[in-house]
């Protein structure tokens, strides 16, 4: 979907009645000019990981594929079609946590993201994940956690 600048303005004046999350997501493409990013995306929730995808998207990021848990990540070919990869904390099969610790052996940063009241609770310096996002997340700082991983620095905790 491409839109111009200026584009937003207009559709905002003409009774754009597209959710906010989409409108901000076009947006951000247009003022930041996103870095295209290869990305797999590990989520159990079938509606959330569709809504996921699509937010990536629209920031800018190809989408390589999305599975519903961690072994099914795996069983994906990784190695030189993903820059980065999401994995929600709590999913079947094969957790997130368990899944970055495979998935860094790649030499792949990990993002972590997850709604659960715990996930507060993993220390990031002693999991292999360089950032952690809680649901419901903000288009700013799923960007931030991308050039982050990209940059290959760590998030500080929040």
């Amino acid at each position: 979907m491409a839109v111009e600048q200026g584009d937003s303005a207009r559709l905002q004046h003409a009774g754009d009645t597209r959710p906010d999350a989409v409108r901000m997501a076009e947006e951000a493409m247009v003022e930041e000019h996103a870095l295209s990013v290869r990305i797999a995306v590990a989520e159990d929730e079938p509606d959330i990981r569709r809504t996921f995808v699509r937010l990536l998207e629209l920031l800018g990021h190809r989408v390589v594929f999305s599975v519903g848990n961690g072994a099914e990540l795996l069983d994906q070919s990784l190695d030189d079609h993903v820059d980065v990869v999401f994995v929600d904390l709590d999913m079947p099969v094969m957790d997130g946590l368990a899944a970055a610790e495979e998935v860094e052996k790649k030499g792949i940063p990990v993002i972590l993201i997850s709604g659960h009241p715990d996930s507060e609770s993993v220390v990031l310096d002693q999991e292999p994940v360089v950032a952690r996002i809680t649901k419901p997340a903000s288009l700013e700082t799923v960007q931030q956690a991308i050039m982050q991983a990209v940059e290959g620095r760590r998030l500080p905790p929040r």
